[in-house]
């Protein structure tokens, strides 16, 4: 579960194929990766307000984050892999 705090943040309105919503936007700090790699960065998100009338989950989009790294989907063998683009944002940290 993510835990937002709902109290900071830039208050706007967002559209989608819907309609409107209010949403908060933040910033929060992601980390990512496994065995000897793991990358850590700011992530902007957008938590939807009124979705307690939708029962919609926070969502992290691909802003922020699909840029950072080549992503491969591998439906056959299940698997998802990520290959960082080299001079993205993102910290290495070992």
């Amino acid at each position: 579960m993510l835990d937002f705090d709902l109290t900071e943040g830039k208050v706007a309105t967002t559209y989608g194929i819907g309609g409107t919503m209010k949403t908060l936007q933040k910033q929060i700090m992601m980390k990512f990766g496994r065995d000897h790699e793991l990358y850590s960065w700011g992530v902007p998100v957008k938590i939807l307000l009124d979705s307690a009338d939708y029962e919609i989950p926070p969502l992290i989009g691909r802003a922020g984050f699909f840029e950072q790294f080549e992503i491969t989907f591998d439906e056959r063998r299940d698997r998802i892999a990520f290959k960082k683009v080299p001079g993205s944002s993102t910290a290495m940290h070992r």
